[in-house]
């Protein structure tokens, strides 16, 4: 048994994000290798906040965050 604790803490208070900081986290979070989890531990924010930004930005509610897409070509090839 350890006599050490680790004591975590959160921020505490409303945070301000940029648009830039809020695309960046949408983009760790979603992108091809994303993992909303990492992002929410590297960023030190709750994944509600995430998945709120994502609707907000697929659904145009927040006009400048724009979501990017790329083309997907599907073939019959295996």
């Amino acid at each position: 048994m350890s006599s050490r604790i680790e004591i975590v803490s959160r921020v505490s208070g409303r945070r301000r994000w940029t648009v830039e900081q809020k695309l960046a986290v949408l983009r760790d979070a979603f992108g091809p290798e994303g993992c909303v989890r990492a992002a929410c531990e590297r960023h030190d924010i709750g994944s509600g906040s995430i998945y709120t930004w994502r609707r907000q930005a697929m659904s145009g509610e927040r006009k400048s965050i724009k979501p990017a897409f790329a083309e997907v070509q599907i073939s019959d090839q295996l």
